[in-house]
């Protein structure tokens, strides 16, 4: 059982959600742009979320609008959402009971206390925020960091081919989190 929060963005297939699941992340995102190489079709991703229980489904948009956003999430039924850093203006008006804002720069943008932070940038941010906050997407960061991060975020992997994933970094990470915290 994992003791930190862990979102894993961008899955593209279903051998990685299934491993996710099975080892009890929290989060589970889908890319939903048809122009971002990590995009999955919703055929797929019906197939992909038929096979999971127990994660939390949530999808990202990178580009679109709150109306997109707002259609892909009914279209979808999706638990959460992440916002782009370039999305924190649609935070008023993307309707899901969870929203993850990424950001990688100070100051903050202004998060909702329910809301979850996805710091990209180095370290820890320098300010405070009553927000949950995830470190991503670099795997050194479980071991370089200290363990006042609430979680983690890495980033999906592509199948070379049907069922076959190498997706070592992400089993090693988690494996060092069951292990270490």
């Amino acid at each position: 059982m994992l003791n930190k929060r862990i979102l894993v963005k961008s899955v593209t297939n279903l051998s990685e959600a299934r491993y996710c699941a099975g080892m009890f992340v929290d989060f589970i995102s889908f890319e939903l742009n048809e122009n971002n190489p990590y995009f999955i079709p919703k055929k797929n991703f019906d197939e992909i979320r038929g096979w999971l229980s127990g994660v939390k489904i949530l999808g990202s948009f990178e580009g679109g609008d709150a109306e997109q956003i707002n259609e892909k999430i009914k279209e979808y039924d999706l638990d959460g959402f992440i916002l782009a850093e370039d999305q924190s203006d649609l935070l008023a008006a993307v309707q899901v009971p969870l929203i993850i804002q990424e950001y990688s720069k100070s100051p903050l943008p202004y998060l909702p206390q329910d809301s979850i932070l996805l710091w990209t940038g180095e370290g820890l941010p320098t300010e405070r925020t009553s927000s949950e906050i995830l470190l991503g997407f670099d795997f050194k960061r479980v071991t370089e960091n200290d363990s006042s991060a609430d979680g983690y975020a890495f980033l999906g992997s592509f199948e070379k081919q049907v069922g076959e994933n190498s997706y070592d970094e992400l089993m090693e990470a988690l494996e060092y989190i069951e292990e270490n915290y």
